[in-house]
C-alpha cells in the first residue's frame, strides 16, 4: 500500500512540474504593452517607446524616438526576451530585454525600465 501512495505522490509531483512549460508560463508575463517615456524629448521625436506583445511569438516595437514601429518575432530564455527579425532581414536590434517582474522590463543596452500599460 505504501508503494501505491509513493507512486501516486511521485506522479502528482511530476504532473505539476510538467503541466506548465516555459512558453505557457512566460506568455502571460509578456502580454500587452510596455512603455518608456524618453526623458528630455524634443518636439521632433516621438517621446514614447513601446513594445507590444501580440501573441506568444510576435511583438511590435517603437524605440529611440522613431515614429515607425517594427514587427519582430521574440523568444524567451530564462528571464530575458530576445526580439528577432526574419533571417532574410538586415535589420537587427542592438539590445534585448530582461524581465524584472510581470510589470517591468529592462532594456539591456541602457538600463531603461519599460512599464506595463
Amino acid at each position: 500500500m505504501k508503494l501505491v501512495g509513493y507512486v501516486l505522490s511521485l506522479f502528482l509531483i511530476l504532473a505539476f512540474f510538467t503541466s506548465c512549460g516555459e512558453d505557457d508560463c512566460c506568455a502571460d508575463r509578456l502580454q500587452g504593452r510596455f512603455v518608456h517615456e524618453i526623458p528630455d524629448c524634443s518636439d521632433q521625436q516621438t517621446c514614447t517607446e513601446f513594445v507590444h506583445f501580440i501573441d506568444a511569438s510576435r511583438a511590435n516595437i517603437r524605440f529611440d524616438g522613431g515614429d515607425t514601429s517594427y514587427r519582430f518575432n521574440y523568444r524567451v530564455e530564462g528571464d530575458e526576451v530576445f526580439l528577432e527579425q526574419e533571417p532574410t532581414s538586415s535589420f537587427a536590434l542592438p539590445f534585448h530585454f530582461k524581465i524584472i517582474d510581470s510589470q517591468t522590463l529592462q532594456r539591456s543596452d541602457n538600463g531603461d525600465l519599460w512599464k506595463r500599460e
